[in-house]
This record gives C-alpha cells, structure tokens and sequence, in this order.
C-alpha cells in the first residue's frame, strides 16, 4: 500500500517537475497582485500540464500503431508460409 502511494506520489511529481520549472513561483499573500500571479502560475501549470498530456497521449498513439504494425508484419510472413501437407493413413 505504502510503495503503490509512494510510486504514484514520484509519478506526479515527475509528470509536474517540468511544469513547475516553466512557470512562476507561487507568491505568498492575499493582496490583489499576488493573487492575480497566482492565478498567472495556475494558468501557466494548467497549460504545460496539457501539453505533457497530449505529448504523452501521442507516445500512447504510437506505441499501438507501431504494436499493430509488428502484428501485420508478422501476419504476411505466415500468409507467405506454404501450407503444411498433412499425410492420409
């Protein structure tokens, strides 16, 4: 239970880490400009987070067209194999 919390946890921060290096730090207060760079930050988060996912989403894309082009692949050498002859008693 622990190691599966723990993975998840490293999984988002490695999802997140690029995301965080790109944009503002958070600043502390409540006065109307440091609200306003908050809301910039959550902006500018929300945004690398969607391109990491569609670039993610692509990734996914791929490996299965590729996974369906190694089946193909395979599928014609067998169609090229000659038909087994099977012996009559």
């Amino acid at each position: 239970m622990r190691t599966s919390l723990a993975t998840a946890v490293l999984l988002f921060l490695a999802t997140a880490a690029p995301a965080l290096a790109q944009c503002p730090p958070a600043a502390a207060g409540n006065t109307a400009d440091e609200i306003r760079s908050n809301e910039r930050r959550i902006v500018c988060l929300q945004q690398q987070l969607t391109v990491e996912s569609e670039r993610r989403q692509f990734g996914i894309e791929l490996d299965m067209l590729n996974q369906r082009l190694r089946e193909l692949q395979l599928q014609r050498q067998f169609d090229v194999l000659p038909a087994p002859v099977v012996p009559r008693f």
